[in-house]
């Protein structure tokens, strides 16, 4: 009797490891998504945390990507490879369609990143001169873009080694993968049951308010965030009024859609101009009572901030300070921005309409003539800026592979705090 006993514990025990199995095949690295929006929000620093810019996908000239040079950025298998590498939060940028459809993409423009012209008749948009159809994303219906039984629709496109044959320009690879809308994603990460957290970017308040409609139309809302540029929402009371005022609740209808949504504000170094929400010729001190009014307010949609500091002590560098120093709950947060292409040993980046390329340096903010403090350098691409002479625990970065690696040396990255 003794005997059969144990050979059915046995049995049991084993029949549990096989009933387990399958999610930990499609979890290997244990990831657990409580966990990780518990770090998010309530950070312990011997973490710091991992955003997939755009997912994983191609960089240019790095052959330890070599294995993605055909995956493009914000696609659904980007998402899934970053997954399938570790990471434990992937950010995707949100535009939207002409019918108001939340979609992906970086650019404002399809040209860099799909085949548009191919659907034209002509060649592909040439990122590196410019020259070729490069129509905005709002310009596009979502029939437009997706594949129907008489049309591909758009698909995604992705940079491989720049070509001596082709002048230097970039060999363009196509892939069989539309645009996918946040729906998509959010679907995809389901069916996958990929863990990771998911980042939204958002661009405008009009794409902000459907993107989150999907979110709680899907009920995503424990698993993912927004981030949103202080010019949008510049303080903590506009964001209840925001969301308040959407009358789309979900789940509960005695609850306010704050207590479901989730909020990173970003701040730049240019928000301090006048023209800007937060500018109105008070420098940085409107920056510093925006980014008060959210770490102090501890709202329960707050995670923290994102701070794209660029130099030490230089603009923002007091709201840096003021965020680490408020022992408030919420990520101090950075953007890592990664090369994109290089020419004459100089870093370049792709602009928001998808043509290539510009320094970072173009981008400084000049605080003449308003008599505001001027950047005069952007360090952003130096990790030595955000490991070591700043206090940041969540970094975003397209570059994850040499980064996450960097971390690990540090000792920096103790995933037993999101893992299972």
């Amino acid at each position: 009797m003794l005997k059969k006993r144990v050979l059915s514990g046995v049995a049991l025990f084993l029949l549990a490891l096989v009933a387990a199995a399958p999610s930990q095949a499609q979890n290997p690295c244990r990831i657990n998504t409580a966990k990780v929006m518990n770090q998010i929000r309530n950070p312990i620093w011997d973490l710091k945390l991992l955003v997939a810019h755009r997912g994983l996908h191609a960089r240019w000239n790095d052959p330890r990507y070599n294995q993605y040079i055909n995956t493009p950025e914000n696609s659904l298998e980007a998402i899934w490879n970053a997954a399938n590498a570790c990471m434990e939060i992937i950010e995707v940028d949100i535009r939207q369609t002409q019918d108001g459809v939340p979609i992906l993409s970086h650019d404002a423009s399809w040209g860099r990143e799909t085949n548009v012209g191919y659907n034209w008749g002509s060649a592909l948009y040439n990122a590196m001169t410019g020259v070729g159809p490069n129509p905005l994303v709002n310009s596009w219906s979502l029939k437009s873009v997706k594949k129907s039984s008489t049309d591909n629709g758009l698909l995604l496109r992705t940079n491989a080694q720049p070509s001596t044959a082709n002048g230097g320009n970039w060999e363009w690879s196509k892939w069989n993968e539309n645009p996918p809308t946040l729906e998509e994603v959010i679907n995809d990460m389901r069916n996958r049951q990929n863990p990771a957290v998911l980042a939204i970017d958002v661009k405008d308040r009009a794409a902000l308010q459907n993107a989150w409609y999907v979110v709680a139309k899907t009920g995503f809302y424990n698993r993912a965030f927004f981030k949103v540029d202080v010019n949008m929402l510049p303080n903590a009371w506009e964001v209840d009024n925001f969301f308040g005022n959407l009358h789309y609740v979900t789940g509960n209808p005695n609850s306010p859609d704050s207590n479901y949504v989730k909020i990173m504000p970003v701040y730049n170094t240019a928000n301090i101009q006048p023209n800007n929400a937060l500018g109105a010729g008070g420098g940085e001190d409107k920056v510093r009572q925006s980014a008060y009014s959210f770490y102090a307010g501890n709202k329960p949609w707050y995670m923290g901030q994102e701070v794209n500091i660029k130099q030490d002590n230089g603009i923002l560098q007091a709201t840096q300070n003021d965020t680490v120093a408020s022992y408030s709950s919420g990520s101090r947060a950075f953007f890592n921005p990664t090369r994109e292409y290089e020419s004459g040993g100089k870093a370049l980046f792709y602009n928001s309409d998808g043509r290539c390329c510009s320094e970072l340096t173009a981008y400084l903010f000049n605080g003449a003539p308003y008599g505001l403090q001027s950047d005069t350098a952007d360090n952003r691409t130096d990790w030595n800026l955000f490991l070591h002479t700043q206090t940041f625990n969540m970094i975003t970065t397209d570059n994850v592979l040499w980064l996450n690696d960097e971390l690990k040396r540090l000792g920096v990255r103790n995933m037993s705090r999101i893992t299972d």
